[in-house]
């Protein structure tokens, strides 16, 4: 991540960074057990990854805690356009142990420059924005000047 954000200073482009909050899975687990939700996690991930460019580096960073970089100058426009794949991935019920189960995602997006020079200033926002996601029962939200942007809905 401190290398894309180099890079990034050096040649004067953007960065986004996406923090994702899967709902619903901590119910999963209660009510599943750890490996369903263990199997949960890999299905979601796999299905993340089936959507994302090779130059989009996805990591889980906490229990149903995900983030993704975006390099490459993104606009706003393509970046809402991943956030929105993102989402759709997980429109369909994922099937395990002969059960459907139903989770959607939260995400915050942090953007470099405009939200802050370093990589935990971005975490921060993007962590700030995703909760106002999830509290607006939104798909995603900007972090701009401390007033998230809600761009896309379901």
């Amino acid at each position: 991540g401190e290398h894309a954000l180099t890079l990034a200073k050096r040649n004067k482009n953007r960065i986004a960074l996406f923090y994702m909050d899967l709902n619903g899975f901590k119910q999963v687990n209660d009510d599943q057990g750890h490996d369903v939700g263990d199997q949960l996690l890999q299905q979601v991930t796999r299905r993340f990854s089936g959507t994302l460019r090779d130059t989009d580096t996805l990591a889980r960073v906490g229990g149903d805690e995900f983030t993704l970089l975006m390099e490459n100058n993104p606009s706003n426009e393509a970046i809402a356009a991943v956030a929105e794949k993102l989402a759709a991935s997980l429109r369909q019920p994922i099937k395990i142990a002969g059960r459907s189960l139903n989770i959607s995602t939260s995400i915050g997006v942090a953007v470099y420059p405009q939200d802050g020079d370093h990589l935990s200033d971005l975490l921060q926002g993007a962590d700030t924005a995703m909760y106002q996601a999830k509290n607006s029962s939104k798909t995603i939200c900007f972090y701009s000047e401390g007033a998230p942007t809600v761009v896309a809905s379901e």
